[in-house]
C-alpha cells in the first residue's frame, strides 16, 4: 500500500484543477441554459450532482496519472528520466545553485522510479477509478440519464490506453487529442447534460476553451520530458514536432482557448443578458486567463517549467471562473 506522502506525490496536486475547472465550466453552462429558458432547477439535488461530477473528473484524472505512473515505471521510461536528472544534479554539482536547464529534465519524482511496487501504483489507479465509477453511477440514477454510462465507460478506457496496452495513444503523438476530448468536450458537456438534460451552444464553447487550456497543462509536461520521451520511445506529439513548432503549437491552442471564451462573453452581451458590472468581472477574469496562459507558455519556451505548469493549471481555473460569471450573472 502506498504511504499519504506517496499518495498524494502520485495525484499529481499541480494538475488537479483541469478536471475540477471543466466540471464548474459545465455547471454554470447549465446555469445559465436554464435562466435563459427558465428551468427551475432544484438547488438541491443540482448541487449533489454537481458534486458528484466533479468526483467523478477528479478521481478519474488522479487514476490516469497513477496508471501513466505505473505503465511508464513498467515500461522503462521514468528510469531513463531518473537517470538523466541524477546526470544533470551530478554535473551541476560543485556550483552555488543548479543551472536553469535542469529543469528540463527535474520534473515530479515517478513512484515507479522511486522504487514503489507497480503493483501498488496499479491498485492506487484501480482505486481512485472505482471511486470516479461509484460517483458517476449515483448520479446517473439521481438524474436518470443513463446514457452517461457509456461516457463513463470510454473515459476509463481512455484513461488506461493513455499509457497502458500494447498500443498506448500517448506513446503515439494522441494524448492532446485524448486530453482535449475527455478533459474538455466530455468533462464540460457531460456535467451539463447530467445537471439539465441538454447541451448547448455555450456547453460546446465552454468545452473547447476548456479542452484548449488542459492541452496546454499537458503540452508543459511533453516539454519538459521532450528529450528523454525521444529516448524512450515514447513518440508524444511534442517529440514527432519537435521545440520550435511545438511551442508554436501551444501558443496557438491558448489563443483558440481565449476565442472561444470571447465569443461566450459576447454572445451573453448580444442576448440583452449582462450588464456593465457582468461585462467589466468577464474582461477582467477573460484577459487574467490569458495572461496566466501566454505566461506560462513563455516560461515554458524559456524551459521554466516549474513555474509553467502551476500557471497552465491556474489558467483553467480562471477560465471556469469566467464562466460562473456568465452563469450567474448574466
Amino acid at each position: 500500500m502506498l504511504t499519504l506522502r506517496q499518495w498524494v506525490l502520485g495525484s499529481r496536486p499541480k494538475t488537479l484543477l483541469v478536471g475540477i475547472s471543466g466540471v464548474l465550466v459545465g455547471t454554470f453552462s447549465a446555469v445559465y441554459a436554464a435562466t435563459d429558458s427558465d428551468v427551475r432547477i432544484e438547488p438541491v439535488s443540482f448541487t449533489v450532482v454537481a458534486v458528484l461530477c466533479a468526483l467523478v473528473a477528479g478521481f478519474l484524472q488522479i487514476a490516469v496519472n497513477f496508471a501513466n505512473d505505473y505503465s511508464d515505471g513498467i515500461r522503462g521510461t521514468d528510469s531513463r528520466r531518473a537517470a538523466e536528472r541524477v546526470a544533470t544534479t551530478d554535473a551541476a554539482s560543485g556550483s552555488a545553485s543548479l543551472p536553469s536547464s535542469v529543469e528540463t529534465v527535474s520534473g515530479p519524482a515517478r513512484l515507479a522510479a522511486s522504487g514503489v511496487s507497480p503493483r501498488a501504483i496499479l491498485a492506487a489507479a484501480g482505486i481512485s477509478a472505482g471511486i470516479a465509477c461509484v460517483a458517476g453511477l449515483v448520479a446517473v440514477i439521481m438524474t436518470g440519464r443513463y446514457w452517461l454510462i457509456a461516457l463513463g465507460i470510454l473515459c476509463v478506457l481512455a484513461a488506461w490506453f493513455y499509457t497502458g496496452g500494447k498500443h498506448p495513444y500517448g506513446y503515439a503523438g494522441g494524448g492532446e487529442i485524448g486530453v482535449f476530448l475527455f478533459f474538455g468536450i466530455a468533462v464540460v458537456l457531460g456535467t451539463q447534460f447530467a445537471l439539465l438534460g441538454v447541451v448547448t451552444g455555450m456547453g460546446i464553447l465552454g468545452g473547447v476553451s476548456q479542452g484548449c487550456f488542459a492541452v496546454c497543462v499537458m503540452m508543459v509536461n511533453n516539454l519538459r520530458d521532450i528529450e528523454t520521451d525521444a529516448l524512450s520511445g515514447k513518440r508524444t506529439m511534442e517529440v514527432k514536432l519537435g521545440w520550435q513548432r511545438s511551442t508554436g503549437l501551444f501558443f496557438a491552442v491558448s489563443l483558440v482557448g481565449l476565442i472561444a471564451t470571447a465569443i461566450v462573453g459576447l454572445g451573453t452581451v448580444l442576448n440583452g443578458g449582462a450588464g456593465n458590472s457582468f461585462l467589466i468581472a468577464f474582461l477582467i477574469f477573460w484577459f487574467a486567463t490569458g495572461f496566466s496562459s501566454l505566461r506560462s507558455w513563455q516560461f515554458a519556451k524559456f524551459k521554466q517549467f516549474r513555474r509553467a505548469l502551476p500557471l497552465a493549471s491556474f489558467a483553467c481555473l480562471l477560465n471556469a471562473i469566467v464562466f460562473i460569471f456568465v452563469g450567474l450573472f448574466s
